[in-house]
């Protein structure tokens, strides 16, 4: 059985465009070609130079296969070369676990701080009242003339 003469093999020839690998691509070359009678081997190379995808393409341009085997073999070889040039991007994992442990105290349970006169409370920060308490502390150390850490 020959080609079928109601179909425009050579229109989807020309239309054919390279999805995928260049082998995919060929497969699907060589099988339209094999349906159509009458084009030159200028015609041919032509027409697979001009489906392929625009990096691959460019490349055969500068190496100016002469005929549509020589093309194949370029187009295969670009490819690969294309393909190990491409970064390899991998998303990092995320394997640190961050835990937050927060302590909460009842009004009940905390200690009553001790109101300096001198020193104006702060009523923006409800938050800070621990660091006014050891600010406090330290006041006192000093004016009793004793070290921070210890009590001597």
């Amino acid at each position: 059985f020959g080609p079928s003469i109601y179909k425009n093999h050579q229109g989807t020839l020309f239309k054919l465009k390279k999805f995928g690998f260049v082998v995919e691509y060929q497969a699907s070359f060589e099988k339209l070609c094999n349906k159509i009678v009458g084009l030159s081997h200028d015609n041919l190379l032509n027409c697979f130079l001009s489906g392929l995808s625009p990096p691959i393409e460019r490349e055969l341009k500068i190496l100016k296969p002469y005929t549509l085997t020589q093309a194949i073999g370029m187009a295969k070889l670009v490819e690969e070369k294309l393909q190990d040039a491409k970064p390899k991007f991998h998303r990092p994992t995320p394997h640190h676990t961050t835990t937050h442990t927060t302590t909460h105290l009842s009004n009940s349970s905390r200690p009553p701080i001790p109101q300096n006169p001198n020193q104006p409370t702060s009523t923006t920060h409800p938050n800070f009242s621990i660091k006014n308490f050891f600010t406090q502390q330290m006041q006192e150390r000093r004016t009793l003339g004793l070290y921070y850490i210890c009590d001597e």
